[in-house]
């Protein structure tokens, strides 16, 4: 019987021997490539109050879906008219190196967008719009790829300057300078972390701040009355849909701000300047900015547009901003009364 047992534990000791030896033997290359390896769809351009929409496929599949279509390595730009809403595709594979970049807008890349949205789980209302606009783009002549037309003042940006950074209270001291604005927050190395809310509000967070994020209770369904609330509890004050002092004045404290909702989608925040966002007009004209996400600020609508008052400009409510196409109305943003995370 001891024979037996001595026997067994020798059999058992050798056994895990072996089991531990093999598993040390492995390199540890080989732990890089995994069945749930994947790669991060994002569409550029669907975002503004959140970050831009995107999904996760494997990284295998993807690779049949792309075959041997070369990805572009910088984010290509075109001769269109919009400044809201989707721009292009971006691929990031972490472990396969060319599997990174961004589609372009030729028959081919709209077929493969076409059956990355199939397998997608976003929404109906998304997929429509990027499919709208890709068989628009790939009309558009393609430029040459080029640097932001901000981007030449961001060398200005105060890197002295701790985040949050709070704008002036004044309406006649918020001015659309991008190199300043906030010690020029909203462009350069910042850009990206700082939305349409933290623009309207005039405070640079870089936290991409969410209504009602810094007072507790962030906004949880993408409809005017739930943002508006959200924002409220922000400090942020309800107007309305009109603004009935719009001919003679701005508001004794604050700027007034602009919602505009994507139904089932999110949502996107304008300010009104007090430098008319132009060099050649003059100051009070009350012209408004904008920033989709963490994109560059606007001036325009997607019809080119000036937003404001007096003509050629269309007031906040007629502008085209689509698909952020809701106009939910006005609030007022004191900087320094607010809670902005």
């Amino acid at each position: 019987m001891f024979a037996i047992t001595s026997t067994l534990s020798i059999i058992i000791f050798f056994a895990i021997y072996y089991k531990s030896f093999h598993l040390q033997s492995i390199p540890s290359t080989c732990h890089i490539i995994q069945e749930t390896d994947t790669s991060i769809i994002t569409l550029i351009g669907t975002g503004s109050g959140i970050a831009d929409i995107s999904f996760t496929i494997n990284t295998d599949l993807f690779q049949s879906i792309l075959s041997d279509y070369p990805l572009e390595p910088h984010q290509p730009s075109y001769n269109n008219k919009y400044v809201m809403g989707y721009r292009t595709t971006q691929i990031k594979s972490p472990s396969i190196k060319h599997l990174n970049g961004y589609l372009n807008t030729d028959p081919k890349a709209m077929d493969i967008v076409q059956n990355l949205l199939k397998i997608s789980n976003i929404t109906e209302s998304i997929k429509s719009h990027v499919l709208e606009r890709m068989r628009e783009y790939e009309q558009c002549q393609i430029v040459p790829n080029k640097t932001p037309s901000n981007s030449s003042i961001r060398k200005f940006a105060n890197n002295s300057c701790v985040a949050p950074v709070v704008g002036p209270d004044s309406w006649y001291d918020t001015d659309y300078d991008i190199a300043t604005d906030d010690c020029g927050f909203f462009t350069g190395e910042h850009q990206g972390d700082n939305n349409c809310y933290a623009y309207g509000t005039n405070i640079a967070t870089n936290t991409y701040p969410q209504p009602g994020r810094g007072s507790g209770q962030e906004w949880t369904s993408n409809t005017c009355s739930n943002m508006f609330a959200a924002a409220e509890r922000d400090g942020l004050i309800y107007v309305g849909q009109e603004l009935e002092d719009y001919m003679i004045g701005p508001p004794d404290n604050g700027h007034y701000v602009a919602l505009y909702i994507w139904p089932n989608t999110n949502f996107h925040w304008a300010r009104m300047d007090y430098n008319g966002t132009y060099g050649d007009t003059p100051k009070g004209t009350r012209r408004w900015s904008h920033k989709p996400g963490g994109t560059e600020v606007q001036i325009t609508d997607n019809n080119g547009n000036c937003i404001g008052y007096p003509s050629p400009c269309v007031l906040p409510s007629q502008a085209d901003l689509s698909p952020w196409s809701e106009f939910c109305g006005y609030m007022i943003a004191t900087p320094s009364q607010l809670t902005i995370e």
